[in-house]
């Protein structure tokens, strides 16, 4: 028995095929649990297909096309597909800078729409990180609401006056918030993302190897290297929304033999 919703399920999964169709994309996710207890109540993958296809074991030329469908309709995206959680990890941040005593919430940075930083190797030059647009004052719930990106390097990397947080502690939070390790749903293939630092840049980037402070601004609005699944992504979310419990998900239910026992 799962926990699982057939009729929420269908709902979402329409939902999202409508949207991906009308945006011309190829493939998305959607996840809905509930953040009282990590029950997972639709899990969907899309493109998907016809599970009874596998269980009749028949259709030979059906399976043979899901196998060769480039389009990969048996990989779960929900749980193994590893994307850049980009702005999602803004909360996440905020929540570090709050317990680390980084920043108070009241507290304005100004947004210029860039931060600039010195070549500590020619301080005549900068290097530029952009934020999405100029959005002048913000504090932490401003700058939440309209994603600042400058807010979230500079409580993320530090700037100025203001030191941040750094790479050991972002990467502690992010994992506190189940990111960076499977979360232990019960199906098979769970992936566990990755949270980049000095020594994971050495592995993935040898011909770029050095962390720099760049490397901590990108990862504090959830880019660069860093990867996440879907179901990571839900959970952290439900994690705040229920007041601070990260749950295991599950999708059963309960096992039952042919008596109901």
């Amino acid at each position: 028995v799962l926990n699982i919703d057939a009729d929420l399920q269908r709902e979402a999964y329409d939902a999202l095929a409508r949207h991906i169709t009308a945006l011309g994309k190829k493939a998305g996710v959607a996840v809905i649990s509930d953040p009282r207890d990590g029950r997972v109540l639709a899990l969907v993958s899309f493109p998907s297909f016809d599970p009874q296809i596998l269980a009749d074991g028949k259709e030979v030329a059906e399976i043979r096309r899901l196998l060769n469908d480039k389009k990969n309709p048996l990989f779960n995206r929900a749980i193994a597909g590893i994307y850049a959680p980009g702005s999602t990890v803004k909360p996440i941040l905020a929540t570090g800078a709050l317990e680390e005593g980084i920043i108070d919430p009241a507290f304005q940075i100004y947004d210029e729409g860039f931060i600039s930083v010195p070549n500590p190797y020619d301080p005549t030059k900068q290097t530029i990180f952009k934020d999405w647009t100029k959005l002048g004052w913000v504090d932490m719930r401003r700058a939440i609401a309209w994603s600042a990106n400058v807010y979230f390097y500079t409580i993320g990397g530090g700037h100025n006056d203001i030191k941040g947080l750094g790479i050991e502690r972002i990467r502690k939070f992010l994992s506190l918030f189940g990111f960076g390790s499977p979360l232990g749903i019960d199906l098979a293939g769970e992936k566990g993302g990755l949270i980049p630092g000095p020594e994971e840049k050495k592995k993935i980037r040898p011909d770029d190897p050095f962390w720099r402070i760049g490397d901590t601004y990108i990862t504090s609005i959830g880019q660069g290297d860093t990867g996440a699944t879907p179901l990571q992504l839900n959970l952290a979310t439900a994690a705040i929304a229920n007041g601070g419990t990260l749950w295991k998900p599950f999708v059963t239910k309960a096992v039952l033999d042919e008596s109901g026992a």
